[in-house]
């Protein structure tokens, strides 16, 4: 049993398929903003929420990848402590909750400065909605 949580762990913490995928989701994101927004400044404005909702991912994606390597190397260090390990995963909660809240407030941004019918023109034409 001790095997299969070990290496469900590791399966979980150690491939890159543990961040968010974004490079698709934001290149169609930006050309749906392009080709849905008639104010060229306002599109302007949204492909400024858009970059900074793809560094923000990036900036996840790194950041959990460091960290699921330390708790990677917390599951292997046989001296381990249960209290580090349950430090290394509260900080990766608390990297997952501080993107996620970045995320959302890059989410109403957008909302805010787009009409409804925009809105559905944007997420829902690529079945995003």
């Amino acid at each position: 049993m001790l095997i299969a949580i070990y290496a469900t762990l590791q399966l979980v913490l150690s491939g890159p398929s543990f961040g968010l995928p974004y490079e698709q989701v934001v290149k169609e994101l930006r050309n749906t903003v392009k080709m849905s927004i008639p104010d060229r400044d306002r599109t302007k404005d949204l492909l400024t929420l858009v970059d900074q909702m793809e560094n923000g991912v990036k900036e996840y994606n790194k950041q959990v990848n460091e960290s699921a390597k330390a708790i990677s190397g917390l599951i292997s260090k046989y001296e381990a402590e249960p209290e580090e390990l349950q430090a290394a995963l509260d900080q990766l909660d608390d990297i997952r909750m501080t993107a996620q809240g970045k995320l959302v407030k890059l989410r109403f941004g957008m909302k805010e400065s787009m009409s409804r019918d925009e809105w559905s023109a944007v997420f829902e034409s690529g079945g995003k909605g």
